[in-house]
């Protein structure tokens, strides 16, 4: 498991292997996670995907759990 904590307007991106699953929970803030906007209490799953890329709108605290 991973947190990350990111100021508004900075943008992370990870890169993943497509063959695990992640969840992505969204603790604080409004980000865009692949494009799609996600509000404080959101989560995601993501699955057979390369690369995670994340743009924080405001200040947000984010867990990226990595699924067997």
């Amino acid at each position: 498991m991973d947190i990350a904590r990111l100021d508004g307007g900075t943008t992370l991106e990870r890169s993943l292997s497509p063959e695990r699953g992640y969840w992505v929970q969204l603790v604080a803030g409004i980000i865009g996670l692949n494009g799609t906007e996600m509000r404080e209490g959101d989560g995601a799953a993501i699955e057979a995907e390369e690369m995670l890329m994340i743009e924080a709108d405001t200040d947000a605290e984010i867990l990226i759990i990595d699924l067997p």
